[in-house]
């Protein structure tokens, strides 16, 4: 399960998400996202797993110049994994 909740504060979009980034969501949160005038920032503190398929949004979404905040330290390496293209 994954719960988004969304707040806006001086110009910054951000998504606080809460449990597991999978297949199931991964289409939910991109459908979320539109990068327009204000800046979007995703808060992944609660985040307790990412499968291959979330890291592989969420490197898309840093790309398009999403912000990824609040990672823990099994998030950032999956994110470095799926950057180098080993995962």
């Amino acid at each position: 399960m994954l719960r988004i909740s969304r707040t806006e504060r001086d110009g910054v979009v951000t998504l606080q998400l809460e449990g597991k980034l999978r297949v199931p969501w991964v289409d939910e949160l991109d459908a979320m996202v539109v990068v327009g005038g204000n800046r979007l920032r995703l808060d992944l503190a609660q985040v307790t797993y990412v499968d291959r398929a979330g890291a592989e949004l969420l490197r898309a979404l840093q790309c398009r110049g999403v912000e990824v905040a609040d990672c823990s330290q099994y998030v950032l390496e999956v994110l470095r994994v799926a950057g180098d293209g080993r995962q």
